[in-house]
């Protein structure tokens, strides 16, 4: 994933797929791993994930994952790019080397591993969901939090209703909630996240550091705060 001048590296894979549903389980985690809103531009060898999205092609099976794939990109601005496979381009060489790498990885569990996590580590790292009013603010968060490895941004939302349904598909530890999202009850959306996820706790992300606004924050529910106006070492 490109954004800017940075890049995010991620792969999995399934023991028992098919190089089809594998190409759009790639697009479906790339694209949801943007915040709705955004201007997206998927580049894929694939013609039948191009075509299929492109040009109408029929889609005769694999029709859950391609649910899938709508669904993310209902409420994004998605473009779609052919590259010839093993042209020499460099983003589309690293995505097969990636891909080589987990195949191997699946082959030699036996075929046990169900490797579709950013590395071996992921049950280490903190698994959550951002939601924040400024899709360009949640991007730039995106690739704070996931630069050290120790966080995985699971979806982004900028609103209180692609939030509660990405916390219900995603299930993760930790929901980081701009408390000033617009037109919001904070109480009553904080009550929603904690019945759909409710082992996941629901942390303030904002960008006061005012006491009086901190404790409505957790006066709403929410457990704890992780404010932007911190100092990095904080």
């Amino acid at each position: 994933m490109i954004h800017g001048n940075a890049h995010i590296e991620f792969a999995g894979g399934e023991p028992k797929s098919t190089n089809n549903r594998m190409e759009i389980t790639a697009a479906i985690r790339g694209i949801d791993e943007t915040p709705p809103g955004s201007d997206v531009t998927v580049w894929s060898d694939s013609e039948y994930v191009i075509k299929t999205m492109t040009r109408g092609w029929k889609r005769k099976v694999n029709n859950d994952l391609w649910d899938q794939l709508d669904d993310v990109v209902a409420n994004r601005k998605v473009s779609w790019e052919w590259v010839r496979g093993h042209s020499g381009d460099p983003m589309n060489e690293l995505a097969d080397t990636l891909a080589r790498d987990e195949a191997r990885a699946i082959r030699s569990s036996g075929g046990r591993k169900k490797a579709n996590n950013r590395s071996d580590a992921k049950h280490k790292m903190i698994r959550l969901v951002l939601v924040h009013r400024n899709p360009t603010m949640a991007s730039a968060l995106t690739l704070l939090l996931e630069e050290n490895g120790q966080c995985e941004v699971l979806a982004a939302a900028s609103n209180a209703q692609d939030a509660l349904a990405a916390a219900r598909r995603t299930s993760p530890q930790v929901v980081l909630l701009d408390p000033e999202l617009p037109d919001i009850d904070l109480k009553d959306v904080v009550d929603k996240l904690a019945e759909a996820v409710p082992d996941a706790n629901v942390v303030a992300l904002t960008g006061s550091n005012d006491p009086a606004y901190l404790r409505k924050a957790i006066d709403a529910g929410m457990t704890a705060y992780l404010t932007t106006a911190s100092e990095p070492a904080n």
